[in-house]
């Protein structure tokens, strides 16, 4: 959506051994909706984007539109990047549709909890493995 003179979010991004840490105003992701979001203004920034972002909190508060959004990626050949966001939000009822986005992802962020939570759930590993685990290896 276009929100003249705002923002469309923002997000702070801390990197230290391997983990990370983010703060972020989700913008004018909270007001979007299935019968707005391919409206040409935004279909326009498709066009322009080098890589889109989708975080799973936006994917627990937007099923359908992030469902949308990496069809149109997939469509136009755009890289997407899928933020995993917490281990908590993996463990949803959202799980089918981040599934979804997870088949259609280029890229995959997270700490090594995020990580290793959603290695577990797709049986990339046994649930026994502790958090020692190297992740070159998922």
């Amino acid at each position: 959506q276009v929100i003249p003179n705002s923002f469309t979010g923002c997000s702070t991004i801390l990197v230290c051994n391997g983990n990370r840490s983010m703060v972020t105003s989700l913008g004018a992701s909270g007001s979007m909706d299935c019968k707005t979001w391919d409206s040409p203004d935004v279909l326009k920034l498709f066009s322009k984007a080098k890589v889109i972002i989708l975080a799973n909190f936006f994917i627990r508060s937007s099923e359908k539109i992030a469902l949308y959004i990496a069809l149109e990626c997939l469509q136009r050949k755009i890289p997407l990047a899928l933020g995993l966001s917490s281990s908590a939000a993996i463990e949803t009822d959202t799980w089918p549709t981040l599934k979804q986005i997870f088949k259609m992802a280029t890229i995959v962020f997270g700490n090594k909890e995020e990580i290793i939570s959603m290695a577990k759930k797709l049986d990339f590993i046994d649930n026994s493995c502790d958090e020692k685990i190297d992740l070159c290896k998922i």
